[in-house]
């Protein structure tokens, strides 16, 4: 199969803007608008949960690169 690059990115971004679209669709289903509410920006600040779970992902996700990079890193 020939990468047409026209074609192909076209064709990429129509799907996820589809699949962003169904299940936004699903989601007003089964969430009612009036359940829906952001996490509060105070969430974030130093100290908080929001902060300390951002912060893990974060350092979880480069060392674990770093782990991933070691093991295929071929001198």
């Amino acid at each position: 199969m020939d990468y047409k690059e026209n074609w192909d990115a076209w064709d990429s971004y129509t799907w996820w803007w589809i699949y962003l679209l169904l299940f936004e669709w699903i989601s007003e289903k089964i969430v009612p608008t009036h359940s829906r509410k952001p996490i509060q920006s105070k969430s974030f600040r130093y100290g908080r949960w929001g902060w300390v779970v951002f912060h893990f992902i974060v350092i979880t996700t480069i060392f674990l690169a770093g782990v991933y990079t070691g093991w295929n890193l071929k001198m």
